[in-house]
């Protein structure tokens, strides 16, 4: 299952021997970050969305695995649990209807149903988009871990999202969240 675009969608740059998430300019010698997001795409229409948070250098803070494979949260996994259950009272049609808070990530389906059929031009701007929604997640939740404990640098630079099309694809993102607690030694976010 990837997340992010389709492999081989990096713009004109090449994929730098620097690793995957940095791109190499042919016209800039310096690497540059890639945008996981399609250029095209409008982000704050209807659809769902599975999206993918990481902390800063993974590390394991937000919760930990027990030996009966329960999750634990941690004080920040907590704030972070806090901050998903209230996105749909700060963002009027936009619903997390799945998630998991693992050690050092966090799974969301993110559901936006907010915008009707025919919109006049003033409105559209106030409709809040994928990247407006995890961006106020991140930032609230930093914000009030920082104040609490004096955490830092919670949650990695951007996230990562697949768009969701199908009810089946809908059905094993849903599935992968629920066993992502059970594969978590076997986890691509385990370090």
């Amino acid at each position: 299952m990837g997340l992010g675009p389709p492999a081989g969608i990096v713009g004109r740059g090449l994929v730098s021997p620097a690793g995957k998430d940095t791109i190499m300019n042919n016209n800039n010698p310096f690497p540059q970050r890639k945008h996981p997001r399609f250029k095209t795409f409008d982000y704050s229409r209807n659809g769902m969305y599975f999206v993918t948070i990481c902390t800063t250098e993974k590390a394991k803070i937000l919760s930990h695995i027990d030996s009966t494979g329960k999750i634990v949260l941690s004080k920040i996994g907590i704030e972070a649990k806090n901050q998903i259950d209230h996105i749909s009272e700060r963002f009027k049609g936009v619903e997390v209807t799945s998630y998991v808070i693992m050690p050092n990530h966090i799974h969301l389906v993110v559901y936006i149903h907010q915008r009707p059929v025919i919109i006049r031009a003033e409105e559209y701007s106030k409709m809040p988009s994928l990247c407006d929604v995890i961006g106020a997640f991140k930032s609230v939740t930093s914000r009030i871990c920082w104040k609490k404990y004096g955490a830092k640098h919670i949650f990695q630079r951007s996230f990562y999202e697949h768009i969701i099309r199908s009810y089946e694809s809908l059905s094993e993102i849903e599935q992968y969240i629920v066993d992502n607690p059970a594969r978590w030694k076997t986890d691509q976010f385990f370090v």
